[in-house]
Order: structure tokens, then sequence, then C-alpha cells
């Protein structure tokens, strides 16, 4: 690709407005700030070797039932909480080293994970996992991929809430449009921003001091509050805690193509 070539930087901001037809020749990242790759980016940190995200927890038992689970966990939520019997939940702060270094996490949640399946359905391409602890990484990653691939456009996923955009997901993805926007321009490529990703980085340009508050302050954010995850909401808002880039292939979550 001509680095004089534009690229178009997109944001889908909610599933429901994810069309699996239109994404062909896409490079995505999904986000779910609150909280299921926030955890899958804290997981990695503390040394976890791969996870496998289902749509729900009923495919995840299916999948558990054959195997010899001494190398397996089971992690994921429904209505924000932890899954009966399974061995964690949707906190990153459960995800220490000592928990999950050399394991395989078999994991569900009600917004992240089935978007991430619908991304990768319709891109056919490595899906990045991105949050507000890892999006530096993860927008570089894009961008040197950008350059040396042939996409339509590189887009950031919000998993929302309930099908519906959410605030703290658009925030991140703002963010991430301008941090991909400017590493673009340092290789010389122009970004051509669509409506939608010019909306997310003017929100998260207008709220860039004020991360916490719109963790806090989102409708996700609230109904978590009284549930005790406010440590939770805590974590998730620290920008670029780490500097990794999990990507699903479509199988499994791995570092092994960290850019």
């Amino acid at each position: 690709m001509s680095v004089n070539k534009p690229i178009k930087i997109d944001v889908i901001l909610a599933p429901d407005l994810l069309t699996e037809a239109e994404m062909g020749n896409t490079l995505c990242a999904v986000i779910d700030v609150l909280r299921a790759t926030s955890t899958i980016t804290a997981a990695f940190a503390n040394g976890i070797l791969k996870v496998v995200p289902f749509k729900n927890a009923t495919e995840v038992r299916a999948y558990a039932a054959s195997l010899s689970m001494e190398s397996y966990l089971l992690g994921g939520e429904e209505k924000s909480l932890r899954i009966p019997g399974f061995d964690l939940g949707n906190s990153p702060l459960e995800y220490t080293d000592t928990v999950v270094k050399g394991k395989t996490l078999l994991f569900s949640t009600s917004n992240g994970t089935p978007t991430m399946q619908r991304a990768y359905a319709g891109s056919r391409a490595p899906v990045y996992i991105a949050s507000l602890l890892n999006i530096s990484a993860v927008s570089g990653a894009m961008a040197k991929r950008g350059e040396n691939e042939q996409f339509g456009s590189l887009t950031f996923v919000c998993s929302g809430r309930r099908g519906k955009p959410s605030s703290e997901d658009t925030f991140c993805a703002g963010l991430g449009v301008q941090k991909l926007s400017q590493m673009l321009v340092d290789k010389g490529i122009s970004p051509e921003l669509t409506d939608c990703a010019f909306i997310a980085a003017h929100f998260a340009w207008s709220n860039n001091q004020k991360v916490l508050a719109v963790l806090a302050g989102c409708e996700h954010g609230r109904s978590l509050l009284p549930l005790g995850f406010e440590k939770d909401i805590e974590l998730a808002a620290q920008v670029d805690r780490y500097s990794i880039a999990p990507v699903f292939d479509g199988k499994s979550i791995t570092l092994s193509q960290q850019e």
C-alpha cells in the first residue's frame, strides 16, 4: 500500500449497528470497557496463556464438559455477576498472576464476547481486544497493519450495553481514533474519519480530563457501583496501564500475533 493513500477510520457505536455483510476488508478492535476487554487485557498482563470467548454460559459448559480442567478456568458474567459454577467473574481484579498464569480461560459475557465473535464473522481478519488499559498498544498495532496491508477501514467496534451505544465504550473508541489518526499521520498517511469516528473522537476530546467520571457516571458504571465494583471502574479508567494488544483469530485470543 502506498503511504500516500488515505485510510478510513470508523467507529461502530453498538453491536446492533454492526452489519457483518459490510465488515469485509475491515481491521477491527472490539471495545467493552466495563468490563470484558479490560478483564481480558488484565488477564494477559498477568500471564494468562489464552482466552476462548463464547456467546453465552451454555456454550462454555458444553465446551468444557470434555476437557481436563486442570489447565482451564471458566470465567464470565450474567447480569454483571459471576456465572454460577464458574471459577471467576468479569472483574479484572480477580485475574491475578497467581490465579491465571499459564492457564486458558473459557469466557462469556453479556456484551463483549458476542461482539468479538460477530466482528470476526464479518471481517474474517484478526480482531484486536481494546480497552482504556491498552488503547495505545492496540492503536499502534492497527496503524502498523493498516500501513502494510490492504484494508478498507480500521474500525473500533463498541460492545455497548444491551445492543445500544454506551458512553464509556464511545469514549474509548474516540481516544483510539485520536491516537490512530496521529499514528497514521506520523507515517505519512492521511486518516479519513467517518461521522461516527468524528463524533467519538470529539466526545473523548471533550472529556479527556474526566475519564473516571465518564466510567462512573455512565449507565453501566452506575449499575456496577451498588454491586460493589467501584474498584473495577477505577482500574478500567487507567489509560495505557499496559502495552499489550491481545488479538482474536476466530478461535481464541492470544498475544502471539501482537504487532
